[in-house]
């Protein structure tokens, strides 16, 4: 079953440096992996350079932001998760896939766009670039997913490029029209005032001609976290991860 993530498959190399226990997500119905789906893990796992605690991650301490801490929790998620693709953001990459069981030609991209307010219109120029990369070299293709941190809220034009050229947003579909409430959270310090940013920015896009999503991996609340945000003492990155389980159209 698709539903419960279980340690069991974690080596004791990895499973002593986790402690405490990670944050525990579940989907939001029971699925099974069959030859026709396919599961996308999106996570932006926040980089090394940008991980630190002065004047930025101020709720937490070093050793939490620490690589050398982070990194056995971002390579237990990933194994717990077993996806079939995954996207990672701070670590453009585009893969050309075929998917054995159904034969069926997948494009994948990952990315990861431009931050803070004033690069809106850098943001869009991204996505304008992706869609034009898509249409220029896989012109035939439904079976596309874009998947990535994209700094923007779907207020942005940049959001609404990849849906007026035929893209959806898996967690949207599956969230009766909406996005999650948000998919970073996190306290971060300049000149000494500590600002709060609580945002959902990081998105699945999919062709709806090659893809149906069944199910998302659910999002905590800000009190399965704790009142200090993330990154956490149980969770390694200010980003939350997405995961769809997507049906794939023959």
């Amino acid at each position: 079953m698709a539903t419960s993530a279980t340690t069991d498959s974690i080596s004791y190399e990895i499973k002593q440096y986790i402690k405490p226990e990670s944050l525990k997500r579940e989907f939001d119905v029971n699925i099974s992996r069959t030859k026709t789906t396919i599961h996308v893990l999106q996570w932006n796992v926040l980089a090394q350079a940008l991980s630190y605690t002065k004047g930025n991650f101020v709720r937490v301490t070093d050793d939490i932001v620490d690589f050398d801490t982070r990194k056995w929790r971002i390579l237990e998620q990933i194994i717990i998760r077993r996806p079939d693709l995954c996207a990672l953001q701070e670590i453009f990459a585009a893969l050309d896939l075929e998917h054995k069981p159904t034969s069926n030609k997948i494009v994948f991209i990952g990315t990861h766009f431009k931050s803070k307010k004033e690069f809106k219109t850098s943001r869009t120029y991204q996505a304008q670039a992706i869609v034009e990369y898509i249409r220029k070299n896989y012109s035939t293709r439904q079976h596309v997913i874009v998947a990535g941190d994209f700094n923007g809220e779907i207020d942005e034009p940049f959001y609404s490029e990849f849906l007026n050229f035929g893209l959806r947003s898996a967690y949207r579909t599956k969230m009766n029209d909406k996005e999650p409430s948000f998919t970073t959270w996190k306290f971060k310090g300049r000149d000494g005032t500590e600002r709060e940013q609580c945002k959902a920015i990081d998105y699945i896009f999919y062709n709806p001609k090659g893809f149906t999503p069944k199910a998302i991996l659910q999002f905590p609340n800000k009190s399965d976290i704790g009142p200090n945000a993330l990154p956490s003492i149980h969770y390694p990155s200010d980003h939350l991860a997405l995961e769809v389980v997507f049906d794939i159209e023959q």
